[in-house]
């Protein structure tokens, strides 16, 4: 019989390498499987972040905006807006707040760098507990649980002053004195005011015709200024006489601010037209005890910034857009204020 070349038989050394080249790669698989579980160091290990470890989410709660009494319909009418825009970030960090609480030992220290020499006299009020300094030539009260100051001096020995940036110089640095606790304000030259009289004071329109001028000063964070209801700002009031003395200062200590994350905000064209589509909230609208007054028939804004709001319904900071300008409404124009939510829905 003749061979057939299909039916040639394998040789054994062959079949012998090809058993032993797969049992090395079986042990190579297996041996690789094992490697990370036995080099892994506690460094290594620390790179994979276990679920304690990732970043809670941050939950900002919705602002609670309130339109002022003057606002009856929250409408701006036809609006103009600002032509040149700023340049603003798209991200802004997120903060919670607690109260400031007024430490006694730093109330004395303030109280003696005003000129007081008794001691001070504790007295529970309807602001919580109160530490007192009075003498002949002033009154100073710090509301220590309730983070507020009132300093009402009684006489007044400064030279006249001729000026008007005189006296804001003085106001500035009267309320120095006042550290740590004023330390994040700024003053705010743009919302000052002028009075006239004693005890019935009017406002005025200017320093020429006035007696006192109201000096507010405003909190911030990373230069940022925070707002509150109705359009303000002010943390601080510093009355300053045209005679060169203070007046009174009346402090609202700012709260301690804890940073939390970054959010991402509007672009502020996007918010241009939220605004322009009616979704603004009237802050401000006229003067701050102005009654209802007409609905704008046309609103020119011109300014707009990014800043944060601060309401008594919650404990966080909240980006807003600030708008602000001027509407008509029957022939007569009225300063308005604009708070826009600013962060990505």
């Amino acid at each position: 019989m003749e061979n057939n070349p299909n039916n040639k038989k394998i040789n054994p050394k062959a079949l012998l390498l090809i058993a032993v080249f797969f049992i090395i790669i079986v042990l190579i698989a297996f041996v690789s499987l094992l490697i990370p579980q036995r080099n892994t160091s506690p460094n290594q290990q620390a790179l994979s972040p276990t679920p304690a470890q990732l970043p809670e989410t941050v939950v900002v709660p919705t602002p609670a905006i309130q339109t002022p009494a003057s606002v009856v319909v929250n409408r701006l009418g036809d609006v103009t807006l600002p032509k040149q825009l700023p340049s603003l970030p798209t991200k802004i960090k997120i903060y919670t707040l607690s109260q400031t609480q007024i430490s006694p030992l730093k109330a004395s220290d303030i109280a003696r760098s005003l000129g007081f020499t008794g001691e001070g006299q504790t007295s529970s009020t309807t602001n919580g507990d109160a530490l007192i300094f009075q003498q002949s030539d002033g009154n100073l009260v710090f509301y220590l649980t309730g983070g507020s100051i009132q300093y009402y001096p009684e006489t007044n020995t400064a030279s006249a002053v001729t000026t008007e940036q005189q006296a804001l110089k003085i106001g500035i640095e009267a309320i120095k004195k006042f550290s740590p606790y004023v330390d994040t304000l700024i003053p705010n030259y743009s919302s000052k005011t002028y009075y006239v009289g004693n005890e019935d004071l009017r406002q005025v329109d200017s320093f020429a015709s006035s007696n006192f001028i109201d000096l507010p000063f405003s909190d911030s964070v990373d230069s940022r200024i925070i707002y509150s209801q109705f359009g303000d700002s002010a943390s601080a009031h510093v009355w300053i006489s045209k005679s060169g003395g203070i007046n009174r200062i009346t402090v609202a200590v700012p709260p301690q601010l804890t940073g939390t994350v970054d959010k991402e905000t509007l672009s502020v064209g996007d918010a241009e037209k939220q605004v322009a589509a009616g979704r603004g909230i009237i802050s401000k609208y006229g003067d701050s005890d102005s009654g209802p007054l007409p609905t704008p028939e046309k609103t020119s804004l011109n300014e707009v910034e990014l800043a944060y709001f601060r309401d008594s319904n919650n404990k966080t900071l909240y980006p807003i857009f600030v708008f602000s300008g001027t509407s008509t409404a029957g022939g007569s124009n009225y300063p308005i204020t604009v708070y826009l939510p600013a962060l990505k829905p």
